[in-house]
C-alpha cells in the first residue's frame, strides 16, 4: 500500500480509494499480492460477493443482517481455530446503533461450533489503516470482475484468493440453515471453478 502512496506522491493521510486506481495500479497491485501468497504460503486472501437481488427479504428487513451473516460464512472457519483474533472491520460499513451486533454474532456463532477463541473487535476508520484499503483494493478487484467481468487484475489475483460466492442461484428460499449449509458445500470454490 505504502508503495502505491509513494508512486502517486500521495500523503498516506489523503485516503486512496480502490475505485481511484488505474488499471495499472491495479495490475500491480495484484502482483503483489501473489507476490505474497507465493512467498508467505501461510497467508490467506479470502472473499465473499453476494447477488444482492436474490437475497430474501428477511435480510433486506435486518439492517447489517447480511453482512453478519457473510463476515461469519467467511471467517468462521478461520477463527474457529485460533485462540484469539483481532478482528478490525471497517467502522464504516458497521451503523453506530449497531456496533456490537456483528462482535455478538461471531461470537455466538464460534461457541455454537464449540470454539474458544477470544474474539476481540475494534472497528477502524479505512483512512487509518493500510490494512483495510489493502481490503478495499481487493475487494473492488473481485466486485469489478463480478459486475463487469473484466480486468486484467482479477485474472491475477484469482489464483491466490479463496472465494465464496452467495445467492448466485435464482432467490433463496430455503431456511437459514439449509442457506448455511449449501454455502459451506457448494459455493466454496477456488480459481479453477471460474
Amino acid at each position: 500500500m505504502r508503495g502505491i502512496y509513494k508512486q502517486r506522491g500521495r500523503s498516506i493521510k489523503n485516503e486512496l480509494k480502490s475505485v481511484s486506481l488505474s488499471p495499472a495500479e491495479r495490475d500491480h497491485f495484484a502482483r503483489q499480492l501473489a507476490a505474497i501468497k507465493r512467498d508467505r504460503p501461510g497467508f490467506q486472501f479470502v472473499t465473499i460477493t453476494v447477488r444482492k437481488e436474490n437475497v430474501s427479504a428477511g435480510f433486506r428487513r435486518h439492517p447489517n443482517g447480511l453482512y453478519n451473516y457473510m463476515a461469519g460464512l467467511l471467517l468462521l472457519d478461520g477463527m474457529a481455530q485460533e485462540q484469539s483474533v483481532a478482528f478490525i472491520p471497517d467502522a464504516r460499513t458497521v451503523r453506530i446503533e449497531l456496533k456490537h451486533a456483528m462482535h455478538d454474532y461471531l461470537c455466538t456463532k464460534l461457541s455454537s461450533v464449540g470454539a474458544d477463541t477470544f474474539l476481540d473487535t475494534t472497528p477502524w476508520e479505512s483512512k487509518d489503516s493500510l490494512e483495510l484499503q489493502f481490503v478495499d483494493i481487493l475487494a473492488g478487484i473481485v466486485w469489478g470482475n463480478h459486475e463487469f467481468r473484466t480486468g486484467n487484475a482479477y485474472r491475477i489475483v484469482a489464483p491466490n484468493i479463496r472465494q465464496k460466492r452467495l445467492f448466485f442461484n435464482s432467490p433463496q428460499t430455503a431456511t437459514l440453515i439449509n442457506a448455511e449449509w449449501a454455502t459451506y458445500e457448494a459455493l466454496d470454490f477456488d480459481s479453477e471453478d471460474i
